[in-house]
């Protein structure tokens, strides 16, 4: 008798059009999941009776609730979540347009101030949205900006490649605004299916799952990986897919790591450069509740929480920069680019925080001091959101 392998199990899931129906209506077609583990599954309350027997055993053991909850695990690829990165964070819409700002254009770049001046280059430009520049003669003038002012035929950047130098007006400049998503409150519920595929006919299905936590670390010497955290209705076991039977393919792309892929780390204490790190996490937890009623088995609903955004930093201690702002608890930020061998890009941009702990010891002989520092989001006054991704494909 054969049993199942994690090597032959297929995960693979679909957005529901109506919160967990079973089946899926209509039938839909899955999306295979990319994964290195994962704990999906029902999670089942019971209570013994308390009936007394004069021979001193229980009567019967009675179910009073079931939910659906766990984690899939993940390494970081361009493109492969972009779907549930948007469901992670209650995004309103999926990522943005592209917005060309200026199209072979004349530009003219400013040291002081750090401005990008050209005609009309403000029309569609939005504070908080990042740039890509290109073409321009100075290599500082090429790269990822963040839009800080809009002004008339007038850009002010921050937090980018470089800093921008004198040059201009350059013929030929390319800007455009990048797409994005931000935090928001749309709730978005899955469908999700394991095939186990060494077995016959064998298949989980999950209904109403909703996540609740999405997870970041990079770590030195070690790939990039992501987790989501799922909360949602139930389980059942079903002899055949309630997909179509067409799934579509994962993506390829690379997996990335923490030392060829992450090309830039920007902290925003003293003069916002990069610092030098060895390991910096995140934990988005929306505080999402499952719902139940009377006469239904499983939530039939699940309800919004107040999302609740930290992480850490450890980074070599050589500057007292990132130190002074936990100590003054003044306000900083932490902007993470990645890019893939297909220049294919992400920006993890979180635009406010405060460092909520921080230690700077020596821990014994022949260690490295290390800032060792906590940090929670919030909104940023400016731009209202918490947390921006920003994704470029490559060329």
């Amino acid at each position: 008798m054969p049993t199942a392998d994690t090597n032959r199990m297929l995960l693979s899931f679909v957005k529901e059009t109506g919160f967990a129906e079973d089946p899926p209506t209509p039938v839909p077609t899955l999306q295979n999941l990319r994964y290195t583990s994962e704990s999906l599954g029902q999670d089942t309350d019971t209570i013994e009776s308390q009936e007394i027997r004069a021979d001193r055993q229980t009567s019967d053991v009675i179910r009073t609730r079931v939910s659906a909850s766990g984690d899939t695990n993940h390494e970081l690829s361009f493109g492969t979540f972009d779907g549930l990165f948007e469901s992670a964070l209650l995004s309103d819409s999926a990522f943005s347009a592209v917005v060309p700002l200026l199209a072979a254009g004349s530009a003219t770049f400013t040291a002081a101030g750090q401005t990008i001046a050209a005609t009309n280059i403000d029309v569609g430009a939005v504070v908080g949205e990042w740039i890509e520049v290109d073409s321009a003669v100075n290599a500082a003038n090429n790269g990822f900006f963040k839009i800080s002012a809009v002004a008339s035929g007038v850009l002010t950047v921050s937090r980018g490649d470089a800093l921008l130098i004198d040059e201009g007006p350059t013929a030929g400049v390319n800007v455009n605004q990048l797409s994005s998503i931000t935090n928001g409150t749309t709730k978005d519920s899955y469908y999700i299916e394991k095939n186990y595929q060494d077995l016959t006919n064998t298949f989980a299905s999950l209904f109403g799952m909703t996540i609740d936590q999405l997870s970041l670390d990079i770590a030195v010497g070690a790939v990039v990986t992501t987790a989501f955290s799922w909360s949602g209705s139930k389980e059942v076991s079903n002899a055949a897919t309630l997909g179509d039977g067409s799934n579509t393919v994962a993506s390829t792309t690379e997996v990335m790591n923490s030392v060829g892929n992450v090309v830039k780390l920007i902290e925003g204490s003293g003069a916002a450069t990069d610092i030098c790190a060895r390991n910096v996490t995140l934990q988005l937890v929306n505080g999402l509740r499952q719902k139940d009623k009377i006469g239904q088995l499983g939530a039939f609903e699940i309800g919004d929480g107040q999302i609740n955004l930290t992480g850490t930093v450890q980074a070599f201690f050589n500057d007292v920069a990132i130190m002074n702002s936990y100590l003054n608890f003044t306000k900083s930020h932490i902007v993470t680019r990645f890019n893939d061998s297909a220049n294919n890009s992400y920006i993890l941009d979180i635009p406010t925080i405060k460092y909520t702990a921080g230690r700077r010891v020596s821990g014994g002989t022949n260690q490295d001091i290390i800032a060792d520092l906590t940090w929670t989001a919030f909104i940023d006054a400016i731009e209202g959101i918490s947390i921006r991704l920003v994704r470029r494909p490559g060329p």
